[in-house]
């Protein structure tokens, strides 16, 4: 739209031929000298404004991006410098008339006056986001380099007079944060104050102006040798006074914030002083000449001050630093004499420090000792390091040597001054009377410093540390040693003979028993050697000197000496006294552990001993209960019988005399009481022969329809609540004893019923196919009643566990359960023994207060499942062919449990050790014997290394390993693994379900290791199937 309007309103003004046409950026006359100083300014301001200096130098990462950006930035000014000339030349062609409208707002007015406001906005939002960028990245980049360049060396200076330590951390923050308030509310003012009235682009050349001021000190700092900081504060200095002459005087003046006097009638009342007119210059415009001016004075002045001032160590260092960064070290290396760095070494290091450096590099005779320190020497030793190119030996280049030597000159005289050592011999230049002051003064602060640092490390070792030299003469200690030894004041000192010390040590008998003269003989033949030495000395240390008696302390120092390179020794005096002490403790300790192990073992042999016979006991007790039920069986239910048919009898003839009700509901209540009795003690006969293995399953196919369909008719005529009871009718056959699978399924239904106040009952069938292929049925029970919490779904299947009447009481069904609740907690326990009788899982799923769901896990009567059953008409020896290895370490435990198996026509192999299982393990790989149907394992094996789980695991592994990798041997079949412990440990059966393999709890019950082994035994005709 734009661009359209402005080709008609071209056109129209052409063809029109008007007198006077609108403006044109195209037809202005142009001011070459304000043209050429703004290009210059522009090209200034990309290395001197803050924010581009940060852009283009800080955050510039490598050196390739700006092979990319200086390609990138012209065509992005180009572009910019395109749209300019649109926007310029459309809106003096349409807004250049209304002396209304600012060029600057061209961008936002030429759509509004074509009737574009969502152009107008774009641009406003693109304008708004621009100098929003703009705004955080210039006052980020001048906090930080207000707080990194003037801040933060104040503080520094205010530290040095401070010997304390202090984290600046907190105070540099917070100078940031103040320097972005200070910055942005200084240009708030400076807008609302001074700028209010003044267009855009008079803001920015006028800030142009001010920082292109440091461009004198950059470019010439860049590629000018001479260049120094005086001249750079001169022509600074000079420089911002005449810009703020010249252009801020007038915009002061103009804000009403000074006299107009001065830009009237110039400084002094001299009119050639006018800042418009300085200097009595009228060419082009004031900007153009307050800039050419101001920068003219800055160049200048830089120029003289640089040139006629002394030039410092610093600046010389500074200009090399950077208007010779393309010729490297390597340069200036190049033109050092070897023989000059030596010299220089042998002044400062010492003839033997020097030879050692040198010796480190070069072993030919190309460098000279200091014997050839004359002219004539120095001269040969020039040639020679012509002739070789500046090498030396081993193939190491000459600016190694160099930046040794003069990190070694910077160990003795500071940094600074080792450098301008080092710049001396390659600039061939003397040094200045003031530089040599300077060098020493920096050398002594360096030696003060390095002997400081070498006072405090020695004081604050724990060690005593004392140093003599070649003479034997004492010349540093430290706190610690004179105290460790008591030395009276001003024993010690520089210079003191080491034999004088010994002396007044032996005659404290610190030197040990024996002769004096002969132990200091002894030590000083050690130090004339040259050789390490080490003494433990044991003495007594007064700790405290009481009236009648002193309290001594036998203490115990070690003693260690080192030869120096230079002659002389180091030692260094520990207190080892708490190591000793530690170490005859340790001794003691190792003395006694035998005599300690014996005496555990002994003790742990009797509690095994104890717990045999307690085991022993409960077995026993277990058996004389169960042969007393088993023959009282018939004693105690004959009476209960014939009580409960005078009950029925008496019932009858209640209701067909003239009995009053109240007679017949108690003779109903006795006939109920009876009956449960009776059923109470038939359950526990029954699960006692279940426990006792007596009870054996008749399995068969079993039509689940017929048998839901009877529990289904029973239960509603029991149903005294009238709950809605419904069936989903199946046609499967499942595999299983129809007896003891009615009575799970009864006993699920019947506590539903009991357990539901109001609402429904269902009973269902869920297919499903399980880890191995065999086909399955979920018969399901599910009801609405009370619910069971997480915490109690773990306990209901207890023996004698009833849901206690506190956990009642938080349903919203308390009356009616607590009338509906009977018996003694035995029916799901009795569920729990069928079910692992059967091989069935039964599982159980329960919200509170919402319902609960119990199901029982059936084999599908497939044809594979009943005709691999058909042969078993007897489920007695249903086991007869199982091959099991059993391992444990106890002996009791071994035979009974082999006794039982056997009895179950079981192949039993008895194992009572991990070695003898090892053995097993190898053997049954050469075929000497089998590998077993199931692997029975004792937990604890007698070994703290060794677990049932561990054993168990290792002897699979060295089956599959021996067995598969002979061909000619039967292929490995995976061994089921039972793992049985006594131990209280409740994650012990995670551990042993995490490891895959089956767990069972010591004493073992005869029924629940039956229906296992069937289980397993089920498992294996099915994949062998």
């Amino acid at each position: 739209m734009l661009a359209s309007t402005y080709q008609d309103t071209y056109q129209d003004a052409q063809s029109s031929l008007l007198i006077q046409s609108p403006p044109s950026v195209f037809y202005q006359p142009i001011m070459w000298p304000r043209f050429i100083v703004e290009t210059m300014l522009s090209i200034c301001a990309i290395l001197c404004l803050p924010r581009m200096f940060h852009v283009t130098f800080v955050e510039c990462l490598s050196k390739t991006h700006l092979k990319y950006s200086r390609w990138v930035f012209v065509f992005y000014l180009l572009l910019i410098s395109v749209c300019i000339l649109v926007i310029a030349s459309t809106g003096n062609q349409l807004l250049g008339n209304d002396p209304a409208i600012n060029g600057d707002a061209y961008v936002i007015a030429l759509p509004l006056s074509q009737d574009a406001p969502w152009i107008a906005i774009l641009a406003f939002l693109g304008g708004f986001s621009a100098a929003t960028a703009m705004i955080i990245v210039a006052t980020m980049t001048l906090s930080h380099m207000l707080s990194n360049d003037v801040i933060l060396p104040l503080l520094l200076r205010g530290q040095q007079h401070n010997n304390t330590s202090q984290d600046f951390s907190r105070r540099l923050i917070f100078a940031r944060r103040s320097t972005v308030i200070f910055v942005i509310v200084a240009a708030y003012l400076y807008q609302v104050v001074l700028a209010e009235n003044i267009a855009l682009t008079s803001i920015g050349l006028i800030a142009f102006a001010l920082v292109v001021q440091l461009a004198p000190a950059i470019l010439f700092g860049l590629f000018w040798r001479k260049g120094n900081v005086t001249g750079l504060y001169a022509g600074l200095l000079v420089g911002l006074a005449l810009w703020f002459y010249t252009l801020m005087i007038p915009l002061l003046s103009d804000a009403g914030l000074m006299s107009a006097y001065i830009v009237d009638q110039g400084l002094f009342n001299v009119r050639w002083l006018r800042p418009e007119t300085f200097l009595g210059l009228t060419f082009s415009d004031s900007f153009t000449r307050a800039v050419l001016i101001s920068l003219s004075a800055n160049i200048l002045f830089y120029w003289w001050y640089s040139v006629t001032s002394v030039e410092k160590l610093v600046d010389r260092i500074q200009a090399t630093a950077f208007t010779q960064l393309t010729k490297g070290a390597y340069d200036y290396y190049n033109d050092i004499h070897l023989g000059d760095l030596r010299v220089l070494l042998n002044e400062f290091l010492g003839e033997s420090a020097a030879s050692t450096l040198f010796a480190s590099y070069n072993h030919s005779s190309s460098i000279l000792s200091e014997k050839t320190q004359t002219e004539k020497a120095r001269k040969e030793t020039a040639q020679k390091d012509k002739a070789q190119k500046n090498k030396v030996h081993k193939g190491l280049s000459k600016h190694q040597l160099v930046e040794k030597s003069q990190k070694a000159l910077a160990s003795i005289v500071g940094v600074a001054s080792a450098q301008s050592m080092i710049e001396s011999l390659y600039s061939g230049k003397k040094m200045a009377v003031e530089e040599v002051v300077n060098l020493f003064g920096e050398t002594t602060k360096a030696l003060r410093f390095n002997q400081e640092v070498l006072s405090a490390s020695f004081d604050n070792i724990s060690s005593g540390i004392s140093v003599i030299d070649k003479d034997l003469r004492l010349i540093a200690w430290n706190q610690c040693y004179e105290d460790m030894f008591e030395y009276p004041a001003g024993m010690l000192y520089v210079g003191v003979p080491v034999i004088d010390i010994m002396q007044f040590n032996g005659e404290r008998g610190f030197l040990g028993d024996g002769n004096v003269d002969a132990l200091i003989r002894k030590r000083l033949s050690y130090m004339a050697t040259g050789k390490d030495y080490r003494f433990i000395r044991f003495h007594k240390k007064d700790v405290v000197k009481g009236i009648v008696k002193d309290i001594v302390k036998d203490i115990v120092i070690e003693i260690k000496g080192r030869p120096l390179p230079n002659g002389g020794y180091v030692t260094t005096y520990d207190d080892i006294t708490e190591f000793i002490q530690v170490q005859q403790r340790l001794e003691e300790a190792n003395a006694t552990l035998e005599q300690r192990v014996l005496d555990r073992t002994r003790v742990i042999e009797e509690v095994n001993v104890r717990l045999r016979d307690a085991k022993q006991l409960a077995d026993e007790a277990s058996a004389s209960k169960t042969k007393f039920l088993a023959l009282a069986s018939h004693d105690i239910m004959q009476p209960l019988n014939a009580a409960s048919l005078y009950a029925s009898t008496l019932l009858d003839d209640a209701t067909t005399s003239s009995r009053t009700d109240k007679e017949v509901a108690v003779i109903h209540k006795l006939k109920m009481a009876i009956d449960n009795t009776e059923s109470i003690i038939a359950t526990l006969l029954e699960m006692s022969k279940i426990d006792n293995g007596v009870i054996q399953p008749n399995y068969g196919i079993v039509d689940l329809h017929g048998m839901l369909s009877n529990i289904v008719d029973e239960a509603s005529i029991q149903n005294a609540k009238k709950l809605l009871i419904r069936y989903c009718k199946t046609s499967l056959n499942v595999y299983s004893d129809q007896h003891y699978l009615y009575r799970i399924v009864q006993n699920f239904v019947s506590n539903a019923i009991k357990y539901t106040p109001s609402g429904k009952v269902l009973i269902g069938c869920r297919r499903g196919v399980d880890e191995h292929g065999v086909p399955y049925v979920d018969i399901c029970v599910f009801d609405t009643g009370i619910g069971i919490s997480q915490k109690e779904q773990k306990a209901i299947f207890s023996d004698f566990y009833r849901v206690p009447k506190s956990y009642v009481s938080n349903t919203n069904f308390v009356k009616e359960i607590e009338e509906s609740i009977s018996g003694v907690g035995l029916g799901l326990s009795v569920v729990t023994r069928f079910s692992e009788l059967l091989q069935h899982k039964i599982t159980c799923h329960s919200v509170l207060n919402k319902g609960s769901c119990f199901s029982v896990r059936v084999p599908v009567a497939t044809k594979k499942i009943v005709d691999s059953a058909t042969p078993h008409t007897s489920r007695l020896h249903y086991l007869d062919d199982l091959c099991i290895v059993y391992v444990d370490d106890e002996a009791a435990n071994l035979s009974a449990t082999a006794a039982l198996l056997e009895r179950w026509q079981c192949q039993v192999i008895v194992l009572a050790s991990v070695d003898e299982a090892r053995d097993y393990v190898m053997k049954s790989v050469r075929g000497e014997c089998v590998i077993p149907d199931v692997l029975l394992m004792d937990y604890q094996l007698g070994l703290a290394d060794v677990s049932g789980i561990s054993l168990a695991e290792e002897m699979l592994e060295q089956w599959h390993q021996c067995l598969e990798s002979d061909s000619t041997k039967t292929v490995f079949r995976e061994v089921p693994v039972c793992i049985v412990s006594a131990a209280v440990d409740s994650e012990l059966p995670e551990k042993v379900s995490q490891a895959g393999f089956e767990f069972l709890r010591k004493p073992l019950k005869p029924g629940r290791l039956r229906a296992l082994l069937t289980q397993l035994k089920e498992r294996r005709d099915v994949n062998q199937c």
